[in-house]
């Protein structure tokens, strides 16, 4: 799977300007956010469970052990839903592109 910073960064949307790109992907991200509650809900989750794991791995060096272990929980989960987002947002932005097109 090809990771992804952000919408902005998919092939479909490189030839477009950068005003034309964010507002096509603009519109795309708010789609996701509308239609896609279940792959947020699981990706929080995921969130959840790994600074859960961070925190009860990091605790065997005491507080600050936890702590750290919780941010890179924190930090893995956040990486991993927000390329759950992003790869859900690929179908909307192809189909702005071809609303676009097709006026």
């Amino acid at each position: 799977m090809k990771i992804y910073q952000s919408s902005l960064s998919f092939p479909e949307v490189a030839q477009l300007s950068k005003e034309e790109r964010s507002l096509v992907c603009r519109g795309a991200d708010q789609s996701v956010l509308q239609h896609e509650g279940k792959k947020r809900a699981v990706g929080i989750g995921i969130v959840i469970a790994l600074v859960l794991a961070g925190i009860s791995i990091g605790r065997d060096y005491g507080f600050l052990g936890g702590m750290v272990g919780g941010a890179i929980g924190a930090g893995l989960g956040s990486f991993l839903l927000h390329q759950i987002l992003v790869h859900a947002a690929r179908p909307y932005v192809r189909e702005a592109l071809r609303r676009r097109h097709s006026t």
